[in-house]
């Protein structure tokens, strides 16, 4: 059946997400390829394929880089049965890359098999703190039956998934050192949907996780661009940030029913559970984060993998409390701010650019597009305090700006 399908044929438009990996600059979508790019003229260079190099069908297209410059992403492969492949690229100082396409250098350092025979789950980000990342197996399912004869029958991507709620969510926990997955199950007590991770961060011998997270998949239906173009977007299952609480238990006696959530001000639970289908686990009950509807999470990137306060987000097209909004939210609080825009303005994801030799978390500006659907109307940068996000300056543009997906920030010298 596989000997059928190619998957050098999959999709190479890149269009999800922008990404530094050393001082070069790529695009990806999620499928196996990349592209650079150039950034003085954004001129199109050449593919990388991630299939020729570690064996991976599918990537997220947000790989995280550590601290000390190593970079982490999770790629799926489906060949030779499903699998989740945890890929390292060393930091250009450990390969003497010299100038030369940082991912040649890249290696797996970690496999998960799937939980399932035929498929594996969509993945598009994952987390990631000082000694762990952290995979959120969802039971949004890539059906590899499906994908096997998807190009036979021309059916899209969303036609190979299958919504199976019954399954929960199961949290595994990798150690970034060495690879290994930690034995202890982590199961979420209700199924969700997710595309972003917002930050993770240990305290106290616990991995607190913070993810944007949908009752249903339905977006994927939201988006149909008949729906969009009528103006039609359904106020059913809005994201919402929920922060996780994970213990790490490896070697220790657990007693069943005992509270394992021990972070100051947190509502959310992990209590160790028998169940005859899924098994001996630690059951994982989230806590809801401010007011639902924001998506594409970001953050001040020093705080990436460690203990933040601060989240930006923008209301996308969703019609409640963020709509036509550029946001940050207080994840201790649930306190909002909001730079709000008319029923014409779209902004797009906010990217935090810190003022030089800042202290505080939010001492900085928020860059974000906005997109004025309006013809007489121009699209525009704007400039926000991220502090209170009141206004400072807005750059006007003569031409179109497309309603991208994410945002980047890169200064040239």
């Amino acid at each position: 059946m596989y000997s059928k399908f190619d998957p050098g044929a999959m999709t190479d438009n890149t269009s999800s997400n922008i990404m530094f990996i050393e001082d070069e600059v790529f695009v990806a979508t999620e499928s196996c390829f990349l592209r650079k790019v150039d950034p003085r003229n954004l001129d199109t260079g050449e593919k990388v394929d991630l299939m020729k190099l570690v064996g991976v069908n599918m990537a997220t297209s947000h790989p995280l880089t550590d601290k000390d410059g190593t970079t982490y992403n999770l790629g799926g492969s489906f060949i030779s049965g499903p699998k989740y492949h945890i890929i390292q690229v060393p930091p250009c100082k450990d390969t003497n890359c010299n100038g030369s396409d940082p991912w040649t250098a890249s290696k797996v350092i970690g496999t998960i098999p799937s939980s399932w025979k035929t498929c594996f789950s969509y993945h598009h980000s994952f987390g990631m703190t000082e000694n762990y990342l952290i995979f959120l197996e969802q039971p949004m399912l890539i059906n590899t039956v499906k994908i096997a004869t998807s190009q036979v029958k021309g059916k899209s991507l969303h036609d190979c998934l299958d919504w199976c709620p019954e399954e929960k969510v199961k949290f595994h926990i990798i150690n970034k050192t060495t690879g290994q997955l930690l034995k202890t199950k982590y199961i979420s007590e209700e199924a969700f949907f997710l595309f972003h991770h917002s930050n993770a961060y240990e305290v106290d011998g616990q991995i607190v996780v913070d993810v944007v997270a949908y009752d249903s998949p339905e977006i994927f239906d939201k988006l149909y661009l008949n729906k969009v173009r009528m103006n039609e977007y359904s106020n059913r299952h809005p994201p919402q940030l929920r922060r996780f609480v994970i213990p790490i238990v490896e070697g220790k006696t657990v007693r069943a029913g005992e509270e394992l959530v021990h972070v100051p001000g947190c509502e959310a639970s992990a209590i160790r559970v028998k169940d005859n289908r899924l098994g001996d686990h630690i059951r994982l009950q989230c806590q809801n984060i401010g007011k639902p509807g924001f998506e594409m999470p970001s953050h001040n990137p020093k705080y990436t993998g460690k203990h933040y306060r601060y989240v930006y987000g923008t209301g996308g097209y969703e019609q409640g409390y963020f709509c036509h909004s550029a946001s940050k939210t207080d994840v201790e609080t649930g306190e909002s701010w909001l730079w709000k825009g008319n029923e014409y303005q779209y902004p797009g994801e906010p990217v935090f650019v810190a003022r030089p030799d800042s202290t505080d978390e939010d001492d900085g500006v928020l860059l974000v597009t906005v997109v004025d659907i309006r013809k007489d109307h121009k699209d525009m940068m704007l400039v926000l305090d991220a502090k209170d996000l009141s206004e400072i300056a807005r750059a006007e543009v003569d031409v179109p700006i497309p309603n991208g997906l994410h945002g980047l920030f890169r200064l040239e010298e």
